[in-house]
């Protein structure tokens, strides 16, 4: 007897573009993604326009064989996830049994984890679902970048930091401050015929911390006015860490640049030459027509957000 699974669709910029189909709503849950439309429908296998996840974490999960062919060599590993690939298609192990495949080509990944419910979803959603997801992306012509992003006048700011840096916080901030949403984990970025690069709003949670100790707050973004823009400003957030004082300043284009390509996802460029090129590329021409700044040292949220929010509004009345 076929299995039902419900079927989950998202819009990347405002367009219909990536369904994932799964099997319990705990599966679902660690995607920490914001769909467009659902019901439910039998599996498909024929040629589809859009990127395509089939998640299994359900009782039927361990039943599903995924195998890994041999020789397969290792692309990327932690402590607990190995990821290896032959060609075009790549494989994951996690926790024992389960498996994964991602075809690139055919936009279609099938991810299996049985026991889901006894896992902690936030390492499911970071280091199974996100790369995989990211190497799908790339292969319709995006390339995502670890950063969250706004809305500034005629264009958007895309705000890039490493863990911990307080990217969500003013992202939080900007938003309660008038600014448009675009985005708070993953920005993606692409270049289409006769335009230049754009970056598209995508529907995740806003990832809030409360308390660094616990679990951080999933709040659901409000619906981005604009959704996909120009980048007109690149904000790198560099934290407690480059001194006491705060401080907003201006970065060179090749400073800046150089910065930015190391927010792109790691999985698919450190694993595709074309992927790192088309990167490197998107990421040259963006910084070639707009602003970058760097905001560092100690400060509480309201001040980066006063700090940000007089620059970008300056900035937009000259």
């Amino acid at each position: 007897m076929a299995q039902f699974l419900k079927k989950k669709v998202f819009s990347i910029g405002g367009r219909p573009e990536l369904i994932v189909y799964d099997d319990i709503e705990q599966v679902f849950a660690a995607t920490e993604l914001i769909p467009s439309g659902e019901r439910t429908i039998m599996p498909v296998h024929n040629a589809s326009p859009f990127v395509r996840v089939f998640f299994f974490g359900g009782a039927t999960a361990c039943d599903i064989p995924v195998d890994v062919p041999s020789p397969a060599h290792t692309v990327f590993e932690a402590d607990d996830v190995r990821i290896a690939a032959d060609g075009a298609l790549r494989f994951g192990a996690w926790f024992g049994r389960a498996r994964t495949v991602v075809h690139r080509d055919s936009k279609v990944a099938v991810i299996v984890v049985p026991g889901l419910k006894g896992l902690n979803k936030d390492f499911i959603s970071r280091y199974l679902f996100r790369p995989i997801l990211d190497e799908l992306l790339c292969g319709i012509g995006y390339i995502p970048l670890h950063a969250a992003g706004v809305t500034a006048g005629g264009g958007g700011c895309i705000i890039a930091g490493p863990a911990g840096s307080g990217k969500t916080s003013l992202l939080y901030g900007l938003i309660g401050n008038g600014f448009g949403f675009l985005a708070d984990d993953r920005i993606l970025i692409r270049k289409e015929p006769d335009t230049p690069v754009l970056m598209y709003s995508f529907s995740e949670y806003i990832r809030l911390a409360v308390n660094p100790r616990r679990p951080k707050r999933l709040i659901s973004p409000p619906d981005a006015p604009v959704k996909r823009t120009g980048v007109r400003y690149v904000l790198f957030l560099q934290g407690p860490a480059s001194g006491q004082k705060t401080e907003l300043r201006p970065a060179g284009a090749a400073e800046a640049a150089a910065m930015l390509l190391h927010f792109v996802s790691r999985v698919p460029v450190n694993t595709d030459h074309a992927v790192r090129q088309k990167a490197f590329g998107m990421i040259g021409d963006i910084l070639e027509h707009a602003k970058a700044f760097r905001l560092s040292g100690w400060g509480s949220r309201q001040h980066w957000v006063s700090l940000v929010s007089g620059l970008l509004r300056s900035d937009n009345e000259r």
